[in-house]
């Protein structure tokens, strides 16, 4: 397995940024039938406990670029 490098890594999560602010949100779907929606609720720091997985991804993007 090839290890990326942290340049790397930070392109892949730049583009992934990018791709999920192109549709700033995912008001075209009913939460029960987007492929997104998760299971469990998650507590996230930046959007409070919710099982939307497009704002896990969101988040969680946002937080690799800033480390």
């Amino acid at each position: 397995m090839v290890k990326n490098t942290p340049e790397e890594l930070q392109k892949v999560a730049e583009n992934l940024l990018v791709e999920l602010l192109k549709n700033d949100d995912c008001s075209e779907w009913e939460c029960q039938d987007c492929p997104f929606q998760l299971k469990e609720i998650e507590e996230d720091p930046r959007y409070g406990k919710h099982t939307c997985g497009w704002l896990l991804l969101k988040s969680a993007t946002a937080k690799i670029l800033r480390n």
